[in-house]
């Protein structure tokens, strides 16, 4: 997947066979990879873009609503409104994003019932500052935490200290 040029961007995220980037000049979408990326919506504005396992997309909007399309039905399922988010990560079949008014999480998707494990199900009433989804598992950081990033894989999880040391843990770690 050849990366385009002179493009610039204040965000990106890949998935299993598309990326898209946020333009650094006007918030637009830019995808490339699947031919199935050709319905980007044509619009600005946009602070964070999130492809899911199936190439499916949800990027948050500059007032805080999510916009999603793609592949997965998870895409098109209610999405939280007017909710005003500020974090957004897509999984195999699900999306979660976190609040902005009180940093709680939300969860919409998962059409799939058989890869369903709870994970479009988070903790009521915790307060996050970062979260990822993958396939089978989602992560978030609590505000109270000692990390600063977190990123879900599909087996494992690596998170970043504050003193930027990163941890890693689940299957295929190497030690």
């Amino acid at each position: 997947m050849p990366l385009p040029e002179h493009e610039r961007f204040t965000a990106i995220s890949s998935g299993f066979s598309s990326i898209c980037g946020i333009r650094i000049e006007n918030g637009s979408p830019v995808c490339w990879g699947s031919p199935s990326q050709s319905g980007v919506p044509a619009v600005e504005g946009l602070i964070a873009i999130s492809v899911g396992t199936h190439n499916h997309v949800c990027a948050i909007r500059e007032d805080g609503s999510p916009l999603c399309w793609g592949d997965r039905e998870s895409s098109f399922l209610p999405m939280p409104e007017p909710e005003r988010l500020n974090a957004v990560s897509a999984g195999r079949d699900y999306v979660c994003a976190i609040r902005t008014e009180d940093g709680t999480p939300v969860c919409w998707g998962l059409a799939d019932p058989a890869y369903d494990h709870g994970q479009a199900s988070p903790p009521r009433d915790e307060r996050f500052i970062a979260i990822s989804a993958a396939i089978l598992q989602a992560c978030a950081l609590r505000e109270d935490e000692r990390f600063i990033a977190v990123s879900a894989g599909d087996n494992r999880v690596c998170a970043i200290r504050t003193d930027g040391s990163p941890v890693c843990w689940g299957g295929g770690v190497p030690s």
